[in-house]
């Protein structure tokens, strides 16, 4: 209830993009839709599927830190509205000039 991940990953994602780190990844199970649910609200994209014989059936989800290469999945692999650059587009927009 504290939403602990939610204010401490943004701060992670920016030191991070700072010292040079151009992607987080993770992996998560199907059945876990609260950690999906947050996963995609911080913006990472499903960028796979893992199958395990002891693990199952997981997602893989990828969190770009780089605009470019964010872009370039997005172009590449995801059709329609692109809600992740979104609160990007925003952001700049309301920006002072």
């Amino acid at each position: 209830g504290t939403k602990m991940i939610q204010r401490f990953f943004p701060h992670m994602f920016e030191l991070l993009r700072r010292a040079g780190v151009e992607r987080v990844e993770a992996d998560t199970s199907l059945n876990y839709m609260a950690t999906m649910h947050l996963l995609t609200r911080l913006r990472f994209n499903v960028t796979g599927t893992v199958l395990s014989e002891r693990w199952g059936a997981h997602v893989h989800l990828t969190h770009y830190l780089d605009e470019h290469a964010e872009r370039t999945f997005l172009d590449q692999f995801c059709a329609g509205v692109k809600y992740q650059l979104r609160a990007r587009e925003a952001a700049r927009s309301s920006e002072p000039d």
